[in-house]
């Protein structure tokens, strides 16, 4: 805005006025009204504090609700197929023994033990010696090389889960992973 318009603007706001007057004039309206606008301010401050004028601030969210406890399995369902100390599906140890007279191996297999063929119940192949000396029953195996064996193996705790290790002569190396029954 140059200076004619400015001129031009403070007469009609002010007839007989000079220019400072004039500007003089405007500037006090104008902090009169920021006055007005800073009592109005506190006028409200003073009513929210009372319960008055904006709504209050929603609530804190409640906390999140503890983590829920683990039910471990029963004792049956985490020792299924299995014998030593196992841990549960809540990370529990649970120990795991063997029914009747099943031998826990070291690959946590539970083995019929037996001394003699007819010790070993029916659909079993008979009784066989563990590389450690033990005799367990196994399964009727129609195995006709050393490859179709369940793997290579020094002890027990080297062969699959339902498999005990054998010394078998033929097979070079001759421990091998025979079924039990």
């Amino acid at each position: 805005m140059d200076g004619t318009q400015f001129d031009t603007l403070l007469r009609g706001l002010t007839s007989a006025r000079s220019r400072r007057g004039a500007v003089l004039g405007l500037l006090g309206g104008t902090l009169g009204l920021l006055g007005l606008n800073q009592a109005e301010a506190k006028h409200k401050k003073k009513h929210k504090k009372k319960g008055g004028g904006s709504p209050p601030a929603s609530p804190p969210a409640s906390p999140p609700s503890p983590p829920t406890a683990c039910v471990p399995d029963t004792q049956a369902t985490t020792c299924a197929g299995q014998c030593a100390t196992v841990a549960n599906n809540c990370g529990q140890l649970v120990p795991c023994p063997c029914p009747g007279t099943r031998q826990c191996l070291g690959n946590g297999t539970c083995a019929q033990t037996c001394e003699v063929d007819t010790d070993c119940p029916s659909g079993c192949a008979g009784c066989q010696t563990e590389v450690s000396g033990n005799r367990h029953c196994i399964v009727p195996t129609s195995f006709h090389s050393c490859e179709e064996f369940h793997g290579v193996c020094s002890s027990t705790a080297d062969c699959p889960v339902g498999n005990h290790c054998v010394d078998i002569s033929l097979c070079t190396p001759s421990g091998r992973c025979v079924p039990l029954c």
